[in-house]
């Protein structure tokens, strides 16, 4: 092989050849799935959120109302591409190329992050995951998982330069980085705290600089916390959202109660209209005389206002998952125990999130390929102990386990595991830096022990 050639076939340079076959392949999708395609999912309301937005400057979700069901990232973005390019399949094709450039960004940021902490190679070897056919879809969807995935990628990045180099700008890059995440999704709040704890572990931690984040932090707490009171007369320093992926997950596992044992007139109902009774309108039952709370609920007819239907609805449900999961915890521990520990987290590990079979590939091979990169994922870890480098594995394996089993608290499926994947695949792209290296050590001793008998 000629001089050229070889130079040519270097990681470096075979990694921008990689981020345009990337790109090409998501546009193969989209001609595949055509401009105006859906998941039937939440994409729909997301764009007609950011359509409302550019209207109104509304943060909604779902109707005509103002909401923090969501994050306002997703109708801010949509909302600006409104603007310039209308409501109709123009708006659709630019928000899909531009979720496709930053599925591809994803990619060169989990390249540039597995680089810092191996090698090329093993910058490579993150970023070619990317290539698989469900990643391609995924960024056809206009969901927060593209967004999201590249932010939280950015901050996984910029905490490993802030833990080896001390320049601000590194902590600059990963307040906005964070900042972008959380407006995406509000499970972005965990990310800091694993980044305080490895800068703590590696003992490169400034005062000064938790305090500054905090105050940033502040910055866009309050407002948005101020804007959600006065609309909804209750703290939502986030999203009033949490109570229904935490009820649907009562539903997962085994031995759940069932809907039939338990009392929900008298634990969700009632409970309800004695927390919240503000909210709604004096309507008196028959029984009123001895309890002015039994009252015949119907949130469409009863409600004082209609924005507060949503926000009522979401504290319902959190109200009926606290009842399930004590009931869970009085009739059968065991069931309640196994189901969250271990059935919920395993099936986290290698699901495949894929509704259309892009390029005809079947889920099950989807399902393999996660596997198998779940195994290149434990082969770095053991390389990691093995050679005893400090290449950042075991802080990775932490982050990815510990939000596995944060999910696993609520709702897990497809589309949770797969906002994991990136820690997995730059978490196997390091493995393959370290055994790169480990066969250029062999190779370089047996060169040297050649050398000497020479």
């Amino acid at each position: 092989m000629t001089e050229g050639r070889k130079r040519f076939f270097r990681s470096d340079k075979l990694i921008w050849v990689l981020f345009v076959l990337l790109f090409v392949e998501r546009m193969l999708v989209f001609l595949q799935l055509g401009p105006e395609y859906n998941s039937g999912s939440d994409d729909i309301n997301y764009v007609q959120s950011g359509i409302l937005f550019a209207k109104t400057g509304m943060i909604s979700y779902g109707g005509e109302y103002p909401s923090a069901l969501i994050m306002p990232g997703m109708t801010m973005t949509i909302g600006l591409f409104c603007l310039v390019f209308g409501e109709g399949t123009e708006l659709w094709i630019a928000l899909r190329i531009f979720w496709s450039i930053m599925g591809v960004a994803t990619a060169l940021v989990s390249y540039k992050t597995a680089k810092l902490l191996s090698n090329s190679w093993g910058g490579f070897g993150a970023a070619w995951w990317f290539a698989v056919p469900n990643m391609a879809w995924m960024n056809h969807v206009i969901l927060t998982e593209t967004p999201y995935l590249l932010f939280s990628t950015m901050c996984l990045l910029y905490t490993f330069r802030m833990a080896r180099e001390r320049d601000n700008k590194w902590f600059a890059c990963y307040i906005v980085s964070f900042l972008f995440a959380l407006m995406f999704r509000a499970n972005a709040i965990i990310l800091p705290f694993f980044t305080g704890l490895y800068c703590i572990w590696i003992r490169k931690i400034s005062f000064r600089r938790v305090v500054s984040f905090a105050l940033i932090l502040l910055l866009f707490f309050v407002p948005w916390s101020i804007r959600n009171y006065k609309l909804f007369h209750a703290f939502v320093p986030l999203t009033y959202g949490s109570g229904q992926p935490m009820l649907q997950g009562t539903y997962q596992g085994e031995n759940w109660p069932e809907d039939s044992t338990l009392d929900y007139e008298t634990n969700v109902h009632q409970v309800m209209l004695r927390k919240y009774s503000q909210y709604y309108r004096d309507v008196p039952s028959q029984e009123s005389d001895r309890d002015p709370y039994l009252v015949h609920y119907d949130p469409e007819g009863e409600v004082k206002e209609p924005q507060d239907v949503q926000f009522l609805a979401m504290q319902k449900d959190g109200v009926k998952a606290r009842y399930r999961l004590e009931e869970w915890w009085k009739s059968n521990l065991k069931s309640l125990l196994k189901s969250y520990l271990y059935i919920k987290p395993r099936w986290m590990l290698n699901w495949s999130w894929a509704w259309e079979e892009v390029f005809h590939v079947p889920y099950q091979i989807l399902h393999r390929i996660s596997q198998i990169n779940l195994l290149f994922c434990l082969f770095s870890l053991f390389l990691c102990i093995t050679l005893k480098k400090p290449s950042g594995i075991p802080f990775l394996s932490i982050v990815y386990f510990t939000q596995v089993y944060i999910y696993s608290l609520s709702f897990v499926t497809d589309r949770y595991a797969s906002s994991l994947l990136v820690i997995r695949y730059i978490w196997a792209g390091v493995g393959v830096g370290l055994l790169t290296d480990l066969i250029r050590y062999h190779k370089k001793v047996k060169q040297e022990e050649a050398e000497c008998r020479q």
